[in-house]
């Protein structure tokens, strides 16, 4: 401790190796370092400039990227180009090929008719049977696709003078056991034909 109105002592480190990153690990580098750090409550750092011959300093904490780093970064990017342009690639227009085999339209109507019986939903096969025919009566009367049915049954009763428009919206409209899923088919399929036929 110096005495009151003199100069504080000043330490001067020749040895910047002691302070330096490469260097602080080695020996005694680092008890030397916080022995003279943490003797006062100052701590003067002084950096002379680099003479001519020295090599140059890099950025500090930053850390230099291994030799191999730069090849394999090149080679990445050159793959995941080739990939990008062979997954790219224009594949040409499309060809139309016959279907290996013919499927009969009964069948096709036999299949998804078990379908529909398995699933036990009558409201839902009904349902289908309506629109479609609702789509068939629409195009034989000439109606708007968005046609309503209160609009098909009038159009329905117009055409056909022993029909009634009650009688035409009750067939598309009402609900159907699945007993009666059969019978309500073919109301329907009579129907169609008698619009189509008049």
């Amino acid at each position: 401790m110096p005495a009151a109105g003199s100069r504080p002592a000043t330490t001067v480190l020749g040895q910047p190796e002691v302070f330096a990153n490469v260097g602080i690990t080695r020996k005694a580098h680092a008890a030397i370092a916080m022995r003279l750090l943490a003797g006062g409550e100052r701590v003067v750092w002084f950096v002379p400039p680099p003479a001519e011959d020295d090599p140059p300093l890099g950025t500090p904490g930053s850390v230099d990227p291994p030799a191999w780093a730069l090849p394999v970064l090149v080679l990445v990017t050159l793959t995941l180009l080739a990939l990008a342009l062979w997954r790219g690639r224009r594949l040409g227009p499309l060809v139309t090929e016959p279907l290996p085999v013919a499927v009969p339209a009964d069948e096709t109507t036999r299949a998804r008719a078990r379908l529909y019986r398995r699933a036990g939903d009558p409201d839902a096969i009904a349902r289908i049977l309506r629109d479609a025919a609702a789509d068939d009566l629409r195009q034989a009367l000439r109606l708007r696709p968005d046609s309503e049915l209160t609009e098909i049954a009038r159009a329905i009763a117009a055409a056909l003078p022993d029909t009634t428009a009650d009688d035409v919206h009750a067939l598309l409209t009402r609900p159907v056991p699945e007993r009666e899923l059969l019978a309500h088919a073919r109301e329907l399929r009579r129907l169609r034909r008698k619009v189509r036929t008049s």
